[in-house]
């Protein structure tokens, strides 16, 4: 993979990775799919790999921006934050 590949799968993946831990959320809350007794589930395994796993590209994301210089880009860094931080604030909210 060349730079420009890497740059826009860091630029695109933590804010599809925010939207899918807020589906599986939506699809939690909703209760379409069932936990198991005496477990988390399978959602919320998901759903934690799935926050903890985006960090890693945030920052590889930020790093390319700083070396590069392009502030321009600094607001795609700002959705990928308010993406994460709505995914991660939908769990008390909606008191998963």
């Amino acid at each position: 993979m060349d730079r420009s590949s890497l740059y826009r799968v860091s630029s695109t993946a933590p804010q599809i990775m925010s939207l899918l831990a807020l589906v599986i959320c939506a699809v939690a809350w909703a209760g379409i799919v069932r936990d198991p007794p005496g477990d988390e589930g399978p959602m919320a395994h998901i759903y934690q790999l799935i926050m903890v796993g985006q960090i890693p590209l945030m920052v590889f994301f930020l790093v390319m921006v700083a070396r590069r210089g392009h502030r321009k880009n600094l607001p795609v860094f700002g959705l990928q934050i308010a993406l994460w931080i709505s995914a991660l604030a939908a769990v008390p909210i909606l008191g998963l």
